[in-house]
């Protein structure tokens, strides 16, 4: 067996990034691939997409292919807390000589603070919050669309949908905001409510750098949509502290966005990040199970 390599993998809902370290933890290459849910259909995706990732890395460090097996994997995967994706993930097998799976939240709040505690609020198409404190790596939130993500991108969008049909049907005010996403569909909501019956995260989300710039620009029922992702920004803010966090890192474009929009006393405890998910990754890799609660490895 040869020098112990080390891989770090951030994968999401569209696409993964993943790294490789000598033991040293001197970068060797970097590389991308395809996206790395496996909670997203059969896993065979992700699972793909983490071979591709760790072949590149390999390939462009000068390595030869069989390096692989000298490799200890920390993977911050979207939906590993999933039984059953992770099972599959298991059973499909994978080439390393050490796996350790943890969430994509994870990885980036392990990045975040350079592996000491702390804690990091997610707000982007989605929202979650975590917190990595006395060993332990706890989530609040991140449960989706479909029950959650209450204040993210999505969640901005889905609102300024309801609130463009209700303004329709003359019960609320629907100002600049209604009248710029029917725009949209033709002037016709129902239209809009076709597109929506079936429409994704991602297409409500795109609806919230609008939305930012008319709340801007003083129109009240935007103002009102990013009003509420505030309270739930502080809300997961507030969660991370009382969960031990002593410090929190705010992550994502709508985060940044949300930030300067927090209450004082939360802003005080909220800090820059040290480093990114794949550094995140790259330390559960080299700490493994038995230093961090909360990741599987094999």
């Amino acid at each position: 067996m040869g020098e112990t390599l080390y891989f770090g993998l951030d994968g999401g809902g569209t696409g993964s990034r993943a790294r490789l370290t000598d033991s040293a933890g001197r970068k060797l290459s970097e590389a991308e691939a395809g996206m790395g849910a496996i909670a997203t259909g059969d896993g065979s995706a992700s699972h793909a997409s983490i071979l591709e990732a760790a072949r590149l890395c390999v390939e462009r460090a000068g390595l030869p292919p069989e390096a692989i097996r000298d490799v200890a994997a920390g993977l911050g995967l979207s939906g590993a807390p999933m039984r059953g994706a992770r099972e599959r993930l298991r059973a499909r097998g994978l080439p390393f000589a050490r796996t350790v799976l943890g969430t994509d939240g994870h990885a980036a709040c392990l990045g975040a603070h350079g592996g000491e505690e702390g804690g990091l609020v997610i707000f982007g198409t989605g929202c979650v919050g975590g917190v990595f404190a006395r060993g332990r790596y706890r989530e609040a939130g991140g449960w989706g669309f479909a029950c959650d993500d209450f204040g993210s991108g999505a969640d901005m969008g889905r609102r300024a949908v309801h609130l463009t049909m209700r303004a329709a049907d003359g019960d609320v005010e629907g100002g600049r905001l209604a009248e710029a996403l029917l725009k949209d569909f033709g002037g016709d909501p129902r239209d809009m409510g076709f597109w929506a019956a079936t429409a994704t995260p991602g297409e409500f989300g795109r609806y919230a750098r609008l939305i930012f710039d008319l709340a801007e620009e003083g129109d009240a029922p935007a103002r009102g949509v990013v009003a509420r992702s505030v309270e739930e920004c502080a809300r997961l803010t507030r969660i991370a502290l009382d969960w031990g966090a002593p410090s929190v890192v705010l992550h994502g474009s709508i985060a940044r966005r949300l930030k300067p929009m927090l209450p004082e006393a939360l802003l005080a405890r909220v800090v820059e990040p040290k480093a990114d998910a794949l550094e995140g990754a790259l330390i559960m890799a080299r700490r493994g199970k038995a230093a961090v609660d909360a990741l599987e490895e094999w």
